[in-house]
């Protein structure tokens, strides 16, 4: 994925990407949790698996948006860097239901109210939450092969 990518919210009706969204926001917060947990759930005391580990699986979203781990935890303020990282901490609060401080912790934040923002962000923005989906089948597809 390019920076370009995440830029700009898509413009039309005519971009693929926004051509079947949800419905509404909790629709997409709903599959999104039930995807990853479905796909992450341990079996008995099983550990979870590796690629579950939160460092490499920051690295591995971080991979799929087309950053690496330390521009996704450094303090770069570059608009495609932020949604990167938005769409993360939305996806382990969310969607693995982590949270607040874990989370802020895993990506290297000052402290919970800001991944609360960032996930507040993602929460109304219904294309962001399509991207995170998208990312979370993308990078759970490639952790359990």
């Amino acid at each position: 994925m390019k920076d370009s990518d995440l830029a700009d919210d898509p413009g039309g009706a005519d971009d693929e990407r926004s051509c079947v969204p949800p419905s509404d926001a909790s629709q997409a917060t709903e599959a999104v949790g039930a995807f990853i947990r479905d796909r992450t759930a341990p079996i008995g005391k099983r550990p979870l698996p590796e690629w579950l580990e939160p460092r490499r699986l920051v690295m591995m979203l971080a991979q799929e948006l087309g950053f690496t781990y330390a521009e996704i935890v450094g303090r770069s303020r570059v608009k495609p860097i932020s949604r990167a990282r938005h769409i993360i901490a939305w996806l382990f609060h969310r969607g693995m239901d982590i949270s607040l401080p874990d989370t802020a912790r895993f990506l290297q934040r000052g402290n919970h109210t800001t991944i609360l923002s960032s996930v507040r962000v993602v929460d109304n923005n219904v294309w962001m939450q399509v991207r995170a989906v998208e990312i979370a089948v993308a990078v759970t597809t490639k952790g359990s092969e």
